[in-house]
């Protein structure tokens, strides 16, 4: 199993914020600053559509969602910041 922290940031620009990677098998991710941000498993993130995270939030996945690219997007205008884990 792999174990990964990491930060991220997005904007109203989709952006990858956490890599695929088949060898684990959940992630937690959370926003510390701005937001909120839509998020998306794979494809690109639509703002307004998707699995919402709210300012101060967090989600964690443990499924196979968790190997794929996980992309966010904020709404117009508006930036966020976080970190990551896996396991």
């Amino acid at each position: 199993m792999s174990m990964s922290k990491g930060s991220w940031a997005a904007t109203e620009a989709d952006s990858v914020i956490v890599a695929a990677d088949e060898n684990v098998d959940e992630v937690r991710i959370q926003v510390l600053s701005g937001g909120p941000i839509w998020i998306a498993f794979g494809e690109a993130a639509v703002a307004g559509k998707g699995l919402f995270v709210a300012q101060n939030g967090s989600y964690m996945v443990d499924d196979h969602r968790a190997r794929m690219d996980i992309h966010a997007i904020c709404g117009a205008g508006q930036v966020a910041a976080g970190g990551y884990q896996s396991a």
